[in-house]
């Protein structure tokens, strides 16, 4: 049985109380361009699943911790997603396409964990938010001290313009 799979027969035929579920997995493929979950990380699941007219509706927390390469120094970055959903699973072959099934007795919610995971993953990671980045000269990380390049912000497009202020 997949990790993420959660049997709602009984919910199916009582409808009247809800389904609490507890699961642990791994998610394969959470990436975006400069972070992700590996594939070895925990995920956890809790929460619960209630019949609704429309099918069933799944109000759940998903926790796990994420990597990447800080943007700014390039050193490592992490963190910790800690998301709530509330989603709606209809029976196959009803509903819109875009929206989340099921088909029997069995409520997969793997594909809605990686769709949060993602969403929650930092496009931009940093490795912390005071990060000063990396000499755009000498590429000194600028976190670990200061490099001894001359700094010139003015633009050399602009330098003439510098000769009208210095008369």
């Amino acid at each position: 049985m997949k990790p993420f799979a959660v049997g709602v027969t009984k919910l199916l035929r009582d409808t009247s109380s809800p389904l609490y579920f507890d699961l642990q997995g791994t998610i394969k493929d959470a990436f975006v361009t400069f972070s992700k979950v590996d594939e070895d990380e925990i995920v956890t699941v809790k929460g619960l699943v209630e019949s609704v007219h429309q099918g069933l509706l799944v109000n759940a927390v998903i926790q796990t911790r994420w990597q990447g390469s800080c943007v700014r120094c390039l050193e490592e970055a992490s963190g910790e997603i800690k998301v709530q959903v509330r989603e709606l699973f209809e029976p196959q072959g009803s509903g819109e396409d875009d929206s989340y099934h099921f088909d029997g007795e069995i409520l997969d919610l793997t594909e809605l964990i990686k769709d949060f995971i993602v969403l929650e993953l930092p496009v931009v990671p940093l490795c912390r938010k005071d990060c000063k980045g990396l000499c755009a000269t000498c590429g000194q990380n600028l976190n670990e001290g200061s490099c001894s390049c001359i700094k010139d912000d003015i633009d050399p497009r602009w330098g003439k313009l510098r000769s009208l202020s210095d008369g």
